[in-house]
């Protein structure tokens, strides 16, 4: 948790309550400035990703996120970073945020994930972008122990 990091967040709405099961809806992240954020999540093994789960605010239908896109393995982004191609981008519908659906990856360019970067550009038309909750569906990528192997 404490390597992950958020570009343009609310103090008071921070990163952690979006990658954390929210307790109640005053636990949100909240982009500061404008609608939008750069989400950096380093994970402790490499992952596939075969799904990201992106889940909005009740009631703040206007501030969920619309364009996401995600960067596999790309370390140290900044904003001027985000126009190069990304992994993978989501039009997300008001649907998609509401209930949380499980948006699926092209799962060939996830497969060997260290770490991932969400950029989340545009939201469905309020100044700011709140998120109650990120997740990423997948598994560890297990490794063959050559002495095991007869």
């Amino acid at each position: 948790m404490s390597q992950i990091d958020c570009l343009n967040q609310l103090d008071e709405h921070p990163v952690e309550h979006m990658v954390k099961p929210a307790i109640d809806n005053d636990e949100f992240c909240q982009s500061n400035v404008d609608e939008q954020m750069l989400v950096y999540i380093p994970f402790n093994q490499a992952v596939k990703i075969h799904s990201i789960i992106v889940k909005g605010v009740p009631g703040r239908e206007a501030s969920a996120p619309r364009i996401m896109k995600v960067f596999a393995n790309r370390a140290s982004m900044g904003f001027g970073d985000v126009g190069e191609p990304c992994t993978q981008q989501f039009m997300l519908k008001g649907e998609d945020t509401e209930t949380g659906r499980e948006l699926r990856t092209n799962f060939v360019k996830f497969q060997n994930v260290r770490d991932i970067t969400v950029f989340l550009e545009k939201n469905h038309g309020d100044k700011k972008t709140a998120v109650s909750r990120l997740g990423f569906v997948g598994s560890s990528i297990a490794t063959t122990n050559m002495k095991d192997l007869e």
